[in-house]
């Protein structure tokens, strides 16, 4: 199975391992020894794992209070967050997670105007990820907003929903 690292992810582990490194020679090493564990552990049994929203998944680290979230897939190991499970709620609240899933309605003709309205969302700074689900079934995207209120605004002005294509569910996700 191929595991596949988001750069925000990568960072964040990058980020981690130094911070722990300069509190004491030796410990981002072993902060990355419980990073690779948690993936290899999650590389074992990528669906048995603890469920946190849909098909997202969680790995708690050993000796460090960091989770692992990821997306399993038959092929791929999708590695989110290497998340911190400290950080101060205010900060954790910035992301946020929408799904969508096709509806018997469901409309071909709406698939360009909603890649245009992803575009226009990540030139805005807003969207972080986006993407189908193999199975055709729908997909997902993460962005970013200042309250839920507005995650779902932007979410429900997605050209699937207004057709009513897919229904369109956001989630808070509490991610740095």
């Amino acid at each position: 199975m191929l595991v596949v690292l988001r750069p925000e992810a990568g960072q964040e582990l990058l980020e981690a391992q130094a911070w722990y490194e300069a509190k004491a020679l030796g410990l981002g090493f072993e902060f990355a020894r419980a990073a690779d564990a948690a993936v290899a552990s999650a590389l074992r049994n990528p669906f048995a794992t603890f469920r946190i929203e849909e098909e997202f998944r969680r790995v708690l680290f050993r000796k460090f209070p960091y989770t692992l979230i990821y997306l399993p897939s038959p092929d791929e190991l999708l590695v989110v967050s290497f998340f911190h499970q400290h950080r101060k709620p205010g900060v954790m609240m910035l992301r946020y997670l929408v799904t969508t899933f096709r509806t018997p309605q469901f409309q071909t003709s709406v698939i360009d105007e909603h890649y245009a309205f992803l575009d226009r969302l990540r030139r805005q700074g807003k969207l972080e990820l986006a993407g189908p689900f193999t199975d055709k079934s729908g997909g997902a995207y993460l962005i970013k907003a200042a309250n839920l209120e507005e995650a779902r605004a932007l979410a429900f002005s997605d050209p699937v929903h207004t057709s009513k294509s897919s229904i369109v569910t956001v989630y808070e996700w509490n991610a740095k």
